[in-house]
């Protein structure tokens, strides 16, 4: 019985979190070829850091390779 319980609780839970959906930000336009783009870190700053007054939240950090010095002389990404 307990555990119905608690999984209707979670349901209910996971329910009123979906119904208080982020609004969508229409101004924010990707630049151009970002798909082609690598993914290298993912930072989550917490109500711990000192930074997070001012970028508080979760962050994830691309790259795109053709801009970098190593595409410009022509080498690869492999080591």
């Amino acid at each position: 019985m307990l555990q119905k319980l608690r999984l209707l609780s979670a349901t209910l839970g996971l329910l009123a979190v979906g119904a208080f959906s982020a609004e969508p930000a229409d101004d924010i336009k990707p630049p151009s070829g970002y798909r082609q783009w690598f993914h290298v870190n993912t930072m989550i700053i917490d109500k711990g850091s000192p930074l997070f007054a001012g970028l508080g939240g979760m962050h994830n950090v691309y790259v795109n390779f053709d801009r970098t010095p190593r595409a410009q002389e022509g080498r690869t990404l492999s080591r």
